[in-house]
């Protein structure tokens, strides 16, 4: 079964005993127009603008919700923009063009007839949404105050008449408005009432107006107008609605904002991985670079000298690994620093991936690799075994088999200790002191410590690598590359304020350093800041012009603070 739309649309801005309500002409239109390209169906005669006398108002209402071709699925939607009448008796009428407002009963629309069809049509989805202008004229009863004290008690008046109308009505979904002609009318760059603007607004597609399947709903749309409305500087009214029918009604669709909204779940991913892919950045470019120097002070002696070894440890998730290999080695001093100069020189010969590569699967058999004493041999002969062969297992020696005897072992007595009393029936655990054979929890070295970090920050576990971090930058404040990787952490982490701490402490030692600047740079522009990260890539392209990545980033930036007008002052958005 299809499920249709349906609307009646009543703009009444002519009238011939009550001021002209121009922008109720407005309003019928674009009403009109917005639900047509919606996908209502909406006939001639159900368009009814301008001046408009009680028998046509009447037939339409009734033909429009007793239409014998109406489902029980099919959503139908009445509209009317125009005067509220109230006859001091409790009687409330929709203004007629030709209502005599002394005798509104004479031809005016009862709001009982609306309540009436609603209940009587074949539709389970009904909607009515009600812009009426209440004003002094159009308001029996009210004497003896200023047009503004009228004007505030029309709509007081008119508000009471809405709620009890509409508020208790069971099963019925309706918005209304009660303002006054000078109120209703405030959106005057707009020329429209501004309940209806924000109805049809919201029935567009607004975010707050589309529940999270695409929808707009009924419950979703009082929101948004509530909303809007209420930021309006002289209403302090809030429409009335109920909301009571027990079928959801879907009066518009949009399925493109389901995809904003789902997209923005993949936007948030999008920054956490752009956060990590600029923590990152340079990362094998100083890994490689480290290398270099490495090498450079690796060949300066027949053997590694302090300072070689200094540079060898400084190399990120390999470092460490050089040098165990180096000290476990066979073989002389001189045979093993020649052994670890050549691994230095041919993988600095590798690109960043295959470099990235090595690296991983040495950091990944660390234990195998450092175990063996004839690895270094072996690496040296081709650096590039680790990528495509996992490294063998030292031997270890064979246990002999231990007889099992069928004899019933002997009961083991009670052990006791001076000040503790036996515990019959009860086993006794004996601590035996560790003896120095026996592997007790080892203390790691500061190195070992930093290149646990840095593999914790390979694997992207950043809360345990920046808490690692943080504890080797309380043991020695001076460790510049446990706070560089405490700061990359924290930026992969989006915590950007808190990284830019430690990049401008890597900086106030090292101001040259063209990684920390990149890094520095991605953290400012996370947070708004875009003229202190343009001063970052200029600083880069002042240490080396030729650097095409910070001229294209310099050159993006200049773009899109020209284009926002910004000049350099902060809080923009890409």
């Amino acid at each position: 079964m299809l499920m249709d739309k349906k609307a009646l649309i009543i703009s009444v801005s002519d009238y011939d005993n009550l001021e002209n309500l121009e922008f109720c002409r407005n309003d019928g239109n674009e009403m009109y127009q917005t639900l047509q390209d919606l996908g209502y169906e909406i006939l001639d005669n159900r368009k009814i603008i301008g001046k408009a006398n009680d028998a046509s108002l009447k037939r339409a209402i009734i033909d429009f919700f007793r239409d014998e071709s109406v489902e029980t699925t099919d959503t139908l939607l009445f509209y009317f923009s125009g005067h509220g009448i109230l006859d001091g008796f409790g009687g409330r009428y929709f203004a007629t063009s030709n209502i005599n407002s002394k005798l509104p009963e004479e031809n005016g629309i009862r709001f009982d007839l609306l309540i009436e069809q609603m209940d009587r049509s074949h539709s389970r989805k009904t909607i009515a949404i009600l812009d009426c202008c209440f004003s002094g004229e159009a308001v029996h009863g009210i004497t003896g105050k200023s047009a503004v004290g009228i004007e505030e008690e029309a709509e007081k008046l008119g508000r009471e008449a809405l709620d009890k109308q509409f508020k208790d009505s069971k099963e019925k979904c309706i918005l209304a408005s009660s303002l006054s002609q000078r109120r209703s009318y405030n959106l005057r760059d707009k020329k429209m009432s501004s309940f209806t603007y924000f109805v049809i607004e919201g029935l567009k597609g607004k975010k707050e107006s589309v529940d999270k399947e695409g929808y707009v709903t009924p419950e979703k749309l009082d929101e948004y107008v509530y909303t809007e409305m209420t930021k309006l500087s002289d209403v302090t009214q809030t429409p009335v609605r109920n909301l009571s029918t027990s079928d959801r009604i879907f009066l518009a669709y949009h399925p493109e904002l389901v995809k904003t909204r789902q997209s923005s779940k993949e936007i948030t991913k999008k920054i956490q991985s752009e956060n990590q892919k600029n923590s990152s950045f340079g990362f094998w470019t100083d890994v490689k670079t480290r290398i270099t120097n490495a090498a450079e002070e690796s060949q300066k002696n027949s053997f590694l000298d302090d300072f070689a070894k200094s540079a060898i440890e400084s190399i990120p998730v390999v470092g460490v690994i050089f040098l165990r290999l180096y000290e476990n080695g066979t073989g002389s001093k001189e045979e093993r620093t020649k052994q670890i100069l050549t691994i230095l020189k041919e993988t600095d010969k590798f690109d960043e991936n295959k470099l990235e590569q090595f690296c991983r699967r040495l950091q990944k058999y660390r234990n195998k690799v450092i175990e063996n004493s004839e690895y270094l041999k072996q690496l040296c002969a081709d650096p590039s075994l680790i990528i495509s062969k996992i490294p063998p297992t030292k031997e270890k020696p064979k246990m002999k088999k231990e007889i099992i005897s069928l004899k019933p072992k002997t009961k083991q007595p009670i052990i006791t200790f001076p000040d503790q009393k036996p515990i019959p029936g009860a086993k006794q655990v004996i601590k035996v002191p560790s003896s120095p054979s026996v592997s007790s929890t080892k203390t790691l070295t500061n190195s070992e410590l930093y290149e646990k970090g840095v593999s914790l920050f390979m694997d992207k576990k950043y809360e345990d690598a920046a808490a690692l971090f943080d504890k080797l930058y309380k043991l020695d404040p001076n460790f510049t590359d446990a706070i560089r990787f405490k700061g990359r952490s924290l930026a992969a982490l989006n915590r950007h304020k808190a990284a830019l701490y430690y990049f401008e402490q890597v900086l106030n030692t090292a101001s040259n350093d063209m990684v920390i600047l990149f890094l520095k740079a991605s953290s400012l522009i996370a947070l708004n800041m875009p003229s202190e990260a343009l001063v970052c890539y200029e600083k880069i392209l002042r240490i080396q012009p030729e650097n095409f990545a910070a001229a294209e980033r310099k050159e993006s930036l200049q773009k899109i603070l020209s284009k926002h007008g910004l000049k350099g002052k902060k809080f923009f958005r890409f």
